[in-house]
């Protein structure tokens, strides 16, 4: 939405995109205009308060992520360090028992 004055008098048009090409409506003048503009800057604030609390939400999640992602590699290794301490190998892909325990 924006102002438009023209002879000492302001008048609010909105720009609406339809089919690739801007058209602009007008919206009033004078008090009703003044009401439609205020409602539509609370709009505006309420909008980028959500979008804030979401990117801070979105923060924490990937933070969170991060962390399990971390801890799933470090018991990822542990479990393949316990399995070849076993006397288990991996075979394309595929854990399988030795038969033998190799002697070190």
């Amino acid at each position: 939405m924006y102002w438009e004055q023209r002879n000492q008098r302001r008048y609010l048009y909105k720009t609406i995109t339809k089919g690739g090409r801007a058209h602009r409506t007008y919206l009033g003048t004078g008090v009703v205009a003044e009401a439609i503009a205020a409602a539509d800057r609370l709009q505006r604030l309420e909008r980028q308060r959500q979008h804030e609390q979401s990117a801070a939400k979105q923060q924490r999640v990937d933070e969170t992520m991060a962390q399990t992602d971390a801890l799933g590699q470090e018991l990822e290794f542990l479990a393949r360090m316990a399995l070849h301490a076993a006397g288990f190998y991996v075979h394309f892909g595929q854990w399988r028992r030795r038969h033998y325990v190799q002697q070190r």
